[in-house]
């Protein structure tokens, strides 16, 4: 009889674990899908960043080339108002 009432015990205690443990997995597999879609979205904005830094790239490298061909010279007109 002890033997039986010492194993329910170690059962019960199991148990408790085991029912800890899903709770904590369950938590976590919700966090890591959390985490994938906010890493997925980081990836498109990084990927979109990078385009956006190209054209960028693209644009200042045509005024450079502009500016070497049409030699343009930049003024500023402050005036003198009195």
């Amino acid at each position: 009889m002890y033997m039986l009432e010492n194993a329910h015990t170690c059962l019960e205690m199991k148990r408790k674990k085991c029912k800890e443990l899903r709770k904590e997995i369950k938590a976590l597999k919700q966090s890591f899908n959390d985490l994938q879609v906010s890493h997925e979205s980081l990836k498109e904005d990084h990927e979109e960043l990078g385009n956006a830094h190209s054209k960028l790239e693209k644009a200042h490298s045509s005024l450079l080339e502009q500016a070497k061909k049409e030699e343009v010279i930049v003024t500023c007109d402050k005036g003198l108002y009195m």
